[in-house]
């Protein structure tokens, strides 16, 4: 698929999209990164590929429940940390509340149920504080048993990339 234009570097552009979509890509602002060579819109969907790799899905039983968790965004992770008010590695009572917040974003559901609904009677101002508040009135070893399903998680997503740059 062409454009039909040939941009110039900075310049936003609309690709060609037989598709009925209607996206705009910012080219990249110096010559050495502008990838010359492949179409616009080929470079759109590596962009979009880019966004989920690593991310990995799993359901996971304790008890029987059925958790589905989810491994971070960078910015999900962020938010986690800036939630718990952790200013230092040494803060260690902050430190000991981030599973909560990590656990928040992770779990997508239980049992087939959305996260979100299952914690909709809880005490916060937002879904987030919600779940967190839900969490925290979970029992120590399943908050210890989730967080390693979760670092389960965070290791095949790392697996999942280290494949993708030992294949180049």
């Amino acid at each position: 698929m062409t454009t039909g234009v040939k941009p110039t570097i900075g310049q936003s552009v609309k690709p060609v999209d037989n598709t009925g979509g209607n996206k705009t890509i910012a080219l990249p602002q110096t010559e050495s990164s502008a990838p010359e060579s492949r179409p616009i819109a080929a470079l759109s969907t590596n962009l979009e590929d880019l966004t989920f790799l690593g991310k990995v899905t799993k359901k996971f039983k304790i008890s029987g429940f059925e958790f589905e968790m989810s491994t971070l965004t960078a910015g999900e992770n962020e938010a986690s940390l800036l939630n718990t008010g952790v200013t230092s590695p040494d803060d260690v009572r902050a430190m000991g509340s981030l599973p909560y917040y990590v656990l928040a974003y992770s779990i997508r559901g239980v049992n087939n149920v959305a996260f979100e609904s299952l914690v909709a009677a809880q005490e916060g101002d937002n879904d987030y504080e919600k779940k967190v508040s839900y969490l925290k009135s979970l029992q120590q070893t399943v908050l210890q048993t989730l967080m390693g399903y979760y670092t389960k998680l965070q290791t095949e997503s790392s697996s999942l990339v280290d494949g993708e740059q030992s294949k180049n």
